[in-house]
């Protein structure tokens, strides 16, 4: 049987991913080929066939992003397994949530208690609560900590 590559004109494409309102189908249509992986590579989830969020993928970081462009969620990568998640409200930070492999776990609700840290120690496996002075506890909404003089 002879193999043959069958190339759709760019219309016709374009047609087709404009009709995919669920997230099933747009995640299987990422992986038909690299030209559409390329047109797809912003993930988006649906609910009832309306976008209600954007996914970006980098090697570094991922970004999730409401239907108003607005950040709910950013996770950073680092080396040797380490990352810190940021949730967001209204484009403010509200929680963050550091993991240090083999080391410890940082969470910061920004929302509920504002200048405290919880910091569970994975090898003796022990919850300390840390106050933070308040200039540190909130971060900027993408950037971090913010400056101290303004």
């Amino acid at each position: 049987m002879h193999n043959q590559n069958i190339f759709l004109p760019i219309e016709i494409q374009i047609y087709i991913l404009s009709k995919i309102k669920d997230t099933k189908s747009y995640k299987i249509a990422r992986l038909v080929c690299k030209e559409w992986y390329q047109k797809l590579k912003v993930l988006k989830i649906f609910n009832n066939r309306q976008v209600i969020k954007y996914l970006t993928f980098s090697p570094k970081e991922i970004l999730v992003f409401n239907s108003n462009n607005q950040i709910l969620e950013k996770t950073i990568f680092k080396s040797y397994g380490q990352y810190k998640h940021y949730i967001y409200k209204n484009n403010i930070c509200i929680k963050t949530i550091n993991n240090i492999p083999l080391k410890s776990i940082e969470t910061i609700n920004y929302w509920d208690s504002p200048n405290l840290k919880k910091v569970y120690n994975i090898k003796n496996e022990k919850l300390e609560m840390v106050q933070i002075p308040i200039p540190f506890a909130f971060p900027h909404p993408i950037e971090g900590n913010v400056c101290t003089i303004s």
